[in-house]
């Protein structure tokens, strides 16, 4: 996820803990491009805003923008979940420390089938159009 600048933000979001518990902790570590294609680690891992619910299992994937994660479904203490929730981030620039301000929200719709280990991927919308493709005979289908 990029934080609005030449920054990536790496988000690890939700799981199981060492004792099995399923958590909603949320750590990010800001990285930035320097010279010659080298990545720099900021601060190192930083605690994040806790995830709405503990949660694992779940899906992501960026806005098209790269300027938000959603995280989709997953497992919620042994029940399987529909909820969406959004992660933005922006960063500090008054701050010396280069920390991030990151805050949830729950989108206002859900899965139509509550799911975990499900796949999620942000796709352009043309990519979605490929029965178009297929009307116009572009494209065939394999024997």
């Amino acid at each position: 996820m990029l934080d609005g600048g030449e920054k990536l933000v790496l988000i690890a979001a939700g799981g199981r803990d060492e004792y099995n518990n399923i958590i909603s902790s949320v750590e990010t570590l800001l990285v930035t491009k320097g010279s010659e294609d080298i990545f720099h680690f900021a601060q190192g891992w930083e605690s994040g805003p806790s995830m709405p619910v503990p949660l694992r299992d779940a899906a992501s994937a960026t806005s098209s923008d790269q300027k938000a994660l959603y995280v989709i479904g997953g497992n919620s203490i042994g029940v399987s979940s529909g909820s969406v929730f959004k992660l933005s981030c922006s960063d500090n620039a008054d701050n010396a420390d280069s920390s991030l301000s990151c805050s949830w929200n729950k989108v206002d719709y859900e899965l139509q089938v509550p799911s975990e280990m499900a796949i999620a991927l942000a796709l352009p919308r043309q990519t979605m159009d490929l029965r178009e493709h297929f009307d116009q005979g572009e494209c065939t289908k394999r024997k």
